[in-house]
């Protein structure tokens, strides 16, 4: 696929990253060099997806959090920030 843009140096967060569509927002943010966060509430897909990113030499981190969850999700944003 044609690189369209470069969202190089650009933190993307992707809530429902745990999913199916979000596997597809995770890879294409991916393939177009972002830093990425991935928010789930399912760890251990999370953590898988994260780590892939990682071994294939891509920044990301996984927080778990619900985003109906106010408390979770003010969590992950400290997290996130630090």
């Amino acid at each position: 696929m044609q690189q369209l843009f470069s969202l190089a140096n650009k933190v993307i967060i992707i809530t429902g990253a745990t999913g199916v569509l979000g596997e597809a927002f995770v890879k294409a943010a991916a393939e177009m060099d972002a830093k990425l966060v991935l928010i789930g509430r399912n760890e251990e897909v999370g953590n898988a997806r994260a780590d892939l990113l990682q071994q294939n030499g891509r920044e990301a981190i996984f927080k778990k959090a619900d985003v109906l969850s106010k408390e979770d999700l003010e969590t992950a944003k400290e997290s996130i920030l630090n």
